[in-house]
């Protein structure tokens, strides 16, 4: 995407090392520094954006996705076939490239337990090539760009194989501090996350169990409230041990094996299911009670893990390239990609790059209405003004998940006196979450579906249900759509709810190219949907809903929704299939648990009540 002038560059870097690093204290590099860095570039921003390769088209990307998510789940063979395809590909000979293809060699190396010794020296290579002066012991107060996270767990996992914990606690905890300060993006908040994992295994190899259990805990909490959850049930595993290591309360440890279990069946993991049976029984001298869950198959049955699909013909060197050739691939006017969004003629300069000032809040609801996130293409750094806002506007997310409005209101209305949230999508922002205020406060009247129709309006002003299946959304379209059908839903017009589900549901499935994007809605869209099937009794096409459903989200290793849709589940086993229900209620009542100090405890509740009701079976007696 962004070009760099190599032989120059390098020798700039030379000179001035905040070119990759930011300044000290600051989010950014700083003005002087990005001026110097726009000549290198062939796409100038405000908002300053590192891809996370150099000059590589589009299919690349969709390669280095699916290699990072081979690696993740073990399929070694495939990801060094897919390194092999890209060592060949002209232009990949850069620094940055380069230290893409190390980073990788050296997971590969730990996960086929290479001796630690010929790791190192890859890894320091590998570190050097944008951080210069590396060294483990002297880590300074740098920023990490590029493959340096993934570099720097993967030689802290090194060191603690040499049953060096120590090292090993150093180098997580300066890469924990730093990613915690970067925007919640999908690839930044899963590295984040798997780190915290680590670190709190290695304080408790190192007997730190006061720190072990806080880790956890951050864990735990940036997981759900950055919407992932995927390392749920490792972490209740983790903490689970610490508990036992050091002499901690017995129901308390055992409720989070319970947790740790059903938390892997629910992601399909049934192997790690196992594991955790067999270490309660040999670590714990416990003895997990299943209620028949392991004999469940979820979802469809069919493989979660990664394939490689690469789209064909798409050459596009720059985020500028990007916008044009997705647009005419979509037969999308100017008109018709900027509505709402910014004004035509500013899309038109951006593509054919006579513009330098596109801000992040532009292009990205741009990219999402084409299909795509930015996250997978670009480190995304901002202007301070622009990481401050975005803070404010990820603080009132959450805030809105946890019901706590008034301290949502008063950042929102600080939002609303900048000039930026004055119009587009900011102002969109602006009014969905005032929309979604009222709601919790005074439920789904008319006035809350006038305020959905007014923040629709400001980037869909012809707005029609009928229309929802051929328009391309945004992000926060598709939210706002989907709580209209909620609304319709809550006041028992089922027809009409299911009108808006099918056609959202359908363009969930149909416009996202790359899952990062997808999955920060489907499940929520689906769960709604599924909702509104059962209300219809339409059993079958809720049960291949949830089932798509399942084997989406366990595949991109997010549990949020997982034990609602095994609730689901168990409420058509008895209303429909005659089935026993009590396996999938032990799944939703467990899952429910990893979430039950962030609003689930009510939801926790119920699925315990009507278990008792329905079975006669008290969860709680198994802890």
């Amino acid at each position: 995407m962004t070009k760099f002038a190599d032989a120059e560059f390098s020798q700039d870097m030379a000179e001035l090392p905040f070119t990759h690093r930011r300044m000290t204290g600051k989010h950014v590099p700083s003005p002087k520094a990005r001026e110097r860095l726009r000549k290198f570039t062939i796409l100038p921003h405000d908002d300053f954006l590192c891809t996370w390769l150099e000059n590589q088209p589009l299919e690349v990307y969709e390669m280095r996705t699916y290699i990072l998510r081979s690696l993740d789940v073990g399929l070694v063979a495939e990801a060094k076939a897919a390194l092999d395809q890209l060592r060949t590909r002209p232009g990949f000979e850069s620094g940055v490239n380069r230290q893409f293809l190390l980073c990788q060699d050296v997971r590969v190396m730990n996960l086929t337990h290479q001796p630690p010794e010929d790791i190192i020296p890859i890894v320091y290579e590998a570190l050097q090539i944008t951080w210069q002066k590396f060294h483990e012991h002297s880590l300074g107060d740098s920023t990490l760009l590029y493959e340096e996270p993934r570099l720097l767990q993967a030689l802290a996992n090194t060191r603690a194989r040499m049953n060096d914990a120590q090292t090993a606690i150093s180098l997580l905890e300066f890469a924990t501090r730093d990613l915690q300060t970067h925007l919640d993006e999908h690839e930044s908040s899963n590295i984040l996350i798997h780190m915290l994992h680590d670190l709190a295994n290695y304080y408790l190899q190192d007997k730190q169990y006061g720190r072990a259990i806080e880790t956890c805990d951050m864990g735990h909490h940036i997981s759900i409230m950055r919407r992932r959850g995927g390392f749920l049930p490792d972490l209740c595993y983790t903490k689970a041990l610490v508990l036992k290591e050091s002499k901690g309360s017995e129901p308390e440890w055992k409720y989070l094996l319970l947790q740790a279990y059903f938390g892997s069946l629910l992601l399909k993991r049934k192997d790690q299911a196992k594991n955790v049976l067999a270490s309660a029984i040999v670590d714990f001298d416990y003895v997990i009670e299943t209620w028949g869950a392991e004999k469940l198959e979820m979802g469809t049955g069919a493989s979660t893990l990664p394939t490689l699909q690469l789209r064909e013909g798409v050459g596009c060197a720059t985020l500028n390239e990007m916008v044009q050739t997705l647009r005419n691939e979509l037969e999308m006017t100017l008109r018709q990609l900027a509505e709402g969004l910014c004004p035509p003629g500013t899309l038109s300069k951006f593509e054919n790059n006579q513009i330098s000032n596109v801000q992040l809040y532009f292009l990205e609801p741009i990219l999402q209405r084409l299909g795509y996130g930015i996250d997978p293409y670009c480190n995304v750094f901002l202007s301070d003004e622009a990481y401050e806002t975005r803070k404010k506007r990820d603080e009132v997310l959450q805030l809105l998940t946890t019901q706590q409005f008034a301290e949502a209101e008063r950042i929102l209305s600080e939002l609303e006196a900048l000039g930026s949230y004055k119009a587009y999508a900011n102002l969109q922002f602006i009014l969905s979450a005032k929309a979604t205020i009222y709601q919790g406060r005074n439920g789904y009247d008319k006035t809350y579906s006038q305020m959905l129709h007014s923040a629709l309006a400001v980037t869909w002003p012809d707005f029609n249900e009928a229309d929802i299946s051929r328009r391309q959304l945004t992000y926060y379209e598709a939210l706002l759509v989907n709580q209209l059908g909620n609304y319709y839903m809550m006041n028992h017009e089922l027809e009409q709810a299911y009108k808006i589900f099918s056609q959202l549901y359908e363009r969930q499935c149909t416009q996202y190219n790359d899952d990062g994007i997808k999955a920060m809605l489907y499940s929520a869209v689906a769960h709604n949907y599924i909702a509104c099937l059962i209300g219809l009794k339409y059993w079958d096409k809720a049960i291949d809903i949830s089932n798509q459903t399942i084997d989406f989200e366990s595949a991109n290793n997010r549990m949020h929704n997982l034990p609602e849709l095994a609730g689901n589940r168990a409420y058509i086993c008895v209303m429909h299939e005659g089935e026993d229900c009590l396996p999938y209620l032990a799944l939703a009542y467990y899952g429910l648990a990893m979430y039950e100090s962030h609003g689930q405890e009510k939801n926790k509740d119920s699925v315990h009540l009507f278990a008792y009701k329905q079975c006669g079976v008290d969860f709680n007696e198994a802890f």
